[in-house]
């Protein structure tokens, strides 16, 4: 019985990857099949209803009895009429009569009835035929991914997109459920992101108008404290000029965050130039640049690189513009020495770079990314590099992750999605 049943079950299994054309033709014909049987039946019991009646009224003459209707001198019903003016008609007039009365209205009814029904019951047969097997069909193959479908436009409609549609078929339905789950997830990460980006908008803006209030303070003092004492004639020429200077520093400042700002817009919105790239020639122009680095900054940059002599479709600027980011904003923060890992995993160049800094701090961690944003005592940069770079890595369909290492260090893992062609 364990046998059967698990036979029945792989049975019903393998259905579930037929085409649903194969399906429905398989469905048709098995109903085909049994209103042809049922057709046959029903016929045959009509034919033989109909011939159990008139065989018990029919008198036969001769041998040679005709139930065919072809022979003249044979009535509807099976009697045999003798020739007119004949001995026999004579001798058999009597009986006939007697025969014709005993076939009653009733008899010729059921004859009728029987007769329509060889006709009918066939038809019958086939419409519901044809119903059940399209019920059959219906519930099997289509009911399920329909309801499915239907309830996942309902979310959709209502704006929800937190859900999951799974349907095991593997016919073409099965493949339009998983292509509508394929859909719904991607609207789900672009709308994610697009939620992420005005986060960051909102972050953005809160950081700007934090970083810019600064130096219109002092802008503002100063230029107050100026118009209060050159009305007095107390101040003297180099103080003037000192003061001067620091409001030139702040105006400065103000350059920079505006051309920052517009910086970050641009990023936002900028197309990646993808081209055919051989990453150990990718890997030997990072090596030359980072020497660059390390001269500039007086540090001691480390890199190790496995990259296969492999040809791929990159944003090559964008790789240089993240690590030359990465690398300048780790000579900030580290003491002597710096350590470069590239490699390949998958799809994807993977980068990595530690320095022997004292790492990133729980508030590091969370602001890192956030534009301006620096460690306290280091006023030489303005904190967009870590910022750039999240923004970059992700259009380059990746993304960026900061921890510390074992060694106390701080640790950025940057990964960016690779193509095998110019086709998007």
């Amino acid at each position: 019985m364990e046998k059967e049943l698990r036979f029945f079950m792989g049975t019903l299994r393998q259905k579930k990857r037929h085409s649903v054309k194969r399906v429905f033709f398989y469905y048709v014909f098995v109903m085909f099949t049994i209103v042809l049987v049922l057709s046959g039946i029903a016929v045959r019991v009509c034919i033989n209803m109909r011939d159990k009646i008139i065989a018990s009224h029919a008198y036969v003459y001769g041998p040679g009895f005709d139930m065919t209707g072809e022979d003249e001198n044979i009535d509807t019903y099976g009697y045999t009429i003798p020739p007119e003016n004949s001995s026999e008609q004579n001798g058999a007039d009597t009986l006939l009569k007697k025969d014709l009365q005993e076939f009653t209205d009733r008899d010729k009814l059921l004859c009728h009835i029987f007769e329509i029904l060889m006709f009918l019951l066939p038809f019958l047969f086939l419409c519901t035929g044809i119903w059940i097997a399209g019920s059959v069909f219906y519930t099997k193959k289509l009911k399920e991914p329909f309801y499915l479908l239907n309830q996942g436009i309902a979310h959709i409609e209502q704006g929800d997109l937190d859900f999951s549609l799974e349907y095991s078929g593997q016919d073409e339905l099965g493949n339009l459920c998983r292509a509508f789950e394929t859909m719904r997830q991607k609207v789900l990460e672009n709308n994610t992101e697009m939620w992420n980006m005005a986060e960051e908008r909102k972050k953005l803006n809160a950081s700007v108008a934090h970083d810019l209030r600064t130096p219109i303070t002092v802008i503002k003092g100063y230029s107050e404290y100026l118009i209060r004492n050159l009305q007095k004639d107390t101040l003297l020429q180099k103080n003037i000029v000192k003061i001067l200077s620091y409001i030139q520093n702040a105006a400065g400042r103000l350059e920079a965050y505006a051309d920052s700002v517009y910086h970050i817009h641009m990023l936002e919105n900028l197309d990646l130039e993808y081209c055919e790239a051989d990453l150990s020639l990718l890997s030997a122009e990072i090596i030359s640049v980072l020497r660059v680095i390390s001269e500039k900054f007086d540090r001691t940059i480390c890199v190790s690189s496995d990259l296969p002599e492999e040809k791929v479709f990159i944003s090559v600027v964008t790789v240089f513009r993240i690590m030359e980011n990465i690398v300048q904003n780790a000579c900030y923060y580290s003491k002597k020495n710096i350590s470069v890992e590239l490699g390949k995993r998958n799809e994807y160049l993977e980068i990595t770079v530690i320095d022997d800094g004292d790492g990133f701090s729980e508030r590091s961690m969370d602001k890192a990314f956030a534009p301006y944003y620096k460690e306290e005592g280091k006023e030489e940069h303005y904190g967009m590099g870590l910022a750039v770079c999240k923004i970059l890595s992700r259009k380059h369909g990746g993304d960026i992750l900061l921890s510390n290492d074992e060694d106390k260090g701080a640790k950025v893992f940057v990964k960016l999605k690779m193509r095998g062609s110019l086709e998007p």
